[in-house]
């Protein structure tokens, strides 16, 4: 029964080290080295940024050209692997109608 002592000693020690665990991913998130939906939005952004100007080809089949040394798209490219009608149907918002 002498042991109250150490349950209050061990209990502050972990209380401290779930508020250092805590505080410790919420630096890593705002720091932006743990934020997992960053990455998608950069990817997304990059895919839409490639679709507007693939609209100023007015989408043409030429200009997609995936073959080539510098590809024009790459990340539609490889996103939707070379394929034309897929990348097409993305950029214009038809993909499921």
């Amino acid at each position: 029964m002498k042991l109250k002592g150490v349950s209050l000693s061990i209990e502050t020690i972990i209380i401290i080290v779930i508020c250092v665990l805590v505080l410790a991913v919420i630096v890593l998130f705002y720091t932006g080295i743990f934020n997992p939906a960053g990455e998608g939005i950069t990817s997304e952004a990059q895919l839409d940024s490639e679709c507007n100007e693939w609209r100023w080809h007015f989408y043409s089949n030429e200009s997609f050209n995936c073959s080539s040394s510098p590809q024009n798209y790459p990340n539609l490219c490889s996103q939707f692997n070379k394929n034309y009608t897929e990348a097409k149907e993305y950029c214009t918002g038809m993909k499921g109608s």
